[in-house]
Order: C-alpha cells, then sequence, then structure tokens
C-alpha cells in the first residue's frame, strides 16, 4: 500500500496524548461508524482493537513520558473495506519489522509483550511503515471480510 487509496473518503480523525485515559474517546468514534456507515460490527471490534493496541503501545513505550508526545489517527473508508493512518513523535519502532513471538497453548507459558502486535498484523491485510520528519508513519488496511 503506497499511499491511502485514491477513492478513501475521510471519516474522521482522533488525536492522543500521553495518557492513557485518551483512549477512552475511541468507544463512541466506534459505536458512531456502526451506527452511521453501516459497519459490521465485526469490522468495527478489529478496528477497535487495532487502535487501542497500536496506541497504547506509542503511549507505553513511544511517548512514554513525554509531555508533547502526540499521536495522530486518521479513519478512511473504501469500497473494498478501511484504512488506517497512525502518525506519531515518538520513538522510532517499525511494527512491521517486529518478529512475532510464537503463540503458546497457555497463558501461563506466553511470552509478555508482543502479542498485540501479532493481531494487529493477523487482522490487516496491508501494514507500511515509514520514518518522515522524525515521526512514524503507519498505513493499515483491513478489507470486508463477507
Amino acid at each position: 500500500m503506497e499511499t491511502l487509496k485514491t477513492t478513501s473518503q475521510h471519516l474522521a480523525s482522533l488525536v492522543f496524548n500521553s495518557d492513557i485515559s485518551s483512549l477512552k474517546q475511541l468507544s463512541p468514534l466506534m459505536e458512531l461508524f456502526e451506527e452511521v456507515h453501516k459497519m459490521d460490527s465485526m469490522m468495527v471490534f478489529n478496528i477497535n482493537l487495532i487502535v487501542e493496541e497500536l496506541v497504547s503501545n506509542i503511549i507505553f513505550y513511544g511517548i512514554a513520558g513525554q509531555e508533547n508526545g502526540r499521536i495522530e489517527v486518521e479513519f478512511y473508508t473504501n469500497n473494498a473495506g478501511f484504512e488506517l493512518k497512525l502518525k506519531d513523535n515518538g520513538l522510532a519502532f517499525d511494527p512491521t519489522a517486529f518478529e512475532n513471538q510464537p503463540v503458546k497453548k497457555t497463558i501461563e507459558e506466553q511470552q509478555i509483550g508482543g502479542l498485540g502486535i501479532f493481531f494487529v498484523k493477523k487482522i490487516a491485510n496491508q501494514m507500511r511503515y515509514e520514518r518522515v520528519n522524525n515521526q512514524n508513519h503507519l498505513y493499515l488496511s483491513i478489507e470486508n471480510r463477507k
């Protein structure tokens, strides 16, 4: 996915800061998408999971301790499904290069860390990362699975 598709329709943008409580603004938006745009509930669940995982990782590891930490998330829709663009001013981190940890059979065996990115990679059909002007840019595409 070189760029967001030109046929994409911008739906909304959210800005999060370095406080994890800023994630509370996500749920009302997801409910609105489901209601107004007649989005499939599984698609809404998947988008919510992806944004929560990525934004919380950025807050805890990318912009932790930064007073000016900022995460922008843009939401787009198109005929094939949904697209997300995340941009943050945190430490450089390319989740597309992150090697997945093997999923264990029991929770006790599971190593802490990496499971959220594993889920994001499983849900997203395409992911592309770039570092531009000291900012992380992550583009994701999630296709309808009907």
